[in-house]
């Protein structure tokens, strides 16, 4: 991946983040953030720098070796320091 495209990609993202917070009335900056890298460990290391105590984080309903192999919730359980309140659509 090029710079350039990394460049737009990060920019599409942020702005995507950003008009979702928006429509939800989430005030800027204090309560947005956006951090990049592994899922599991990008918020496993965040909830540690904040000192959060709950995480709440989405599943989705896996079937079969999907569900067998874990998810980015289940994943990051494993290293979070935090609680984890998990939900599940319905």
């Amino acid at each position: 991946m090029t710079p350039e495209f990394q460049e737009e990609l990060t920019h599409i993202m942020r702005t995507s983040f950003n008009q979702f917070a928006e429509r939800h009335a989430v005030p800027p900056p204090q309560r947005r953030h956006a951090v990049e890298g592994s899922p599991a460990r990008a918020v496993s290391d965040f909830a540690t720098r904040e000192h959060m105590d709950v995480v709440v984080m989405g599943t989705l309903d896996r079937k079969g070796l999907e569900k067998v192999l874990g998810s980015t919730t289940e994943q990051t359980l494993y290293q979070i320091p935090s609680s984890i309140l998990a939900i599940r659509p319905v």
